[in-house]
């Protein structure tokens, strides 16, 4: 089952850090009342399996996926959501090993953005604060930019315009 990780899954939630820093980072932003950060996680016989984090962006229609050791079907609930929402692009920090499911590859292109070598500073703040986390990492890495692909898009109950 995936469920919106809430402050009453803590205890779920930190038997899956190793670092006490990091859950606390992560329960004080992800598990508390912030409006634009948000986590959902895969429950399977009372334990969290994995979960993934997401930032909605206040400036456009964006989101940013900022932690994961997710499960495929979460990363494809959470899409679905923020596609009925109109938020129809998303970045990432990729390392250049990783790929993505074939879900992502059939409904999405990407834009890789940047270039990041390895312990080198992003110069660009969001991706610094968002996806990196301010801290340097140890390999190279790609912010990469996930658009929907035209065919797939529609306009859903929340969208109006006017003609």
């Amino acid at each position: 089952m995936i469920i919106k990780l809430l402050p009453s899954h803590k205890p779920l939630v930190k038997k899956l850090f190793d670092n006490a820093a990091h859950y606390e980072i992560f329960s004080s932003t992800y598990l508390s009342d912030l409006n634009n950060f948000h986590s959902y996680g895969l429950i399977k016989n009372e334990e969290l399996k994995s979960f993934m984090s997401y930032y909605i962006s206040d400036e456009d229609l964006s989101w940013y996926i900022t932690s994961h050791n997710f499960d495929e079907d979460i990363l494809a609930e959470i899409i679905k959501q923020n596609e009925y929402n109109n938020r129809l692009k998303f970045y990432v920090l990729r390392t250049q090993n990783s790929d993505w499911n074939s879900y992502i590859n059939d409904r999405y292109f990407f834009v890789d953005e940047i270039f990041v070598p390895s312990k080198t500073k992003c110069n660009f703040t969001n991706y610094w604060e968002l996806l990196f986390n301010r801290n340097l990492s140890e390999f190279d890495s790609i912010v990469r930019c996930y658009l929907l692909k035209q065919e797939h898009r529609g306009i859903n109950d929340n969208f109006t315009h006017n003609t």
